[in-house]
Formats: structure tokens, sequence, C-alpha cells
């Protein structure tokens, strides 16, 4: 929490009153890079049909292009599978989202 204050210019208890766990800030970020994806991927799947699953591959060069970001995501999916933890519940709802976009 430390590291993340000091980036942005404040102080541990500002950090800590927005958000009030590790999973909590790390739930954010993760939102936040879900939104612009998530944008991202529907202007990329426009028109819908076979141009879509066509230009569907071109989302591997956004992954490839924030690899850390893919990996953390791979990671910390793993790492929840099973512990019914809020992080756990934000996958699962991630992934029922990606499939009704598909």
């Amino acid at each position: 929490m430390k590291v993340v204050a000091d980036a942005v210019g404040v102080t541990d208890a500002s950090v800590l009153y927005w958000f009030q766990t590790k999973a909590d800030l790390l739930l954010a970020v993760l939102e936040h890079y879900d939104s612009a994806h998530g944008q991202l991927l529907a202007t990329m799947l426009q028109p819908p049909g076979r141009c879509a699953i066509e230009k569907f591959a071109d989302w591997g060069e956004v992954m490839e292009r924030d690899a850390d970001l893919t990996a953390l995501y791979v990671m910390l999916s793993g790492e929840h599978l099973r512990d019914g933890s809020h992080v756990q519940r934000y996958f699962e709802d991630r992934y029922a989202r990606t499939i009704e976009v598909i």
C-alpha cells in the first residue's frame, strides 16, 4: 500500500480510506483495465458476424502488448479458483461477460 501511496503522492491512510484491503485495491485496478479493454473489444467486434470473428484474432495482439497484465490475470484467476473470495467472484463475472460478448 505504501508503494501505491508514494506513486500517486498521497499517504498510506488515504489509500486505505478508499481501499480498505489490498484485494479492494487490486479489484479496482483490474476493473479499470477491464473497462478500457471491454470498450476496445466491443469496437473490435463491430460489425458483428463473420467480420467480428475474423477480427477477434486481433485480441491476441492486445494481450501481447499488455503481457504483464495478461500474466497477472492468468495468475490471479488460477490462484482464486476455489477460495470463495471477492477476487474469485470477480473472475467468474468477468468470464461470464466475456462469453456473453463472444
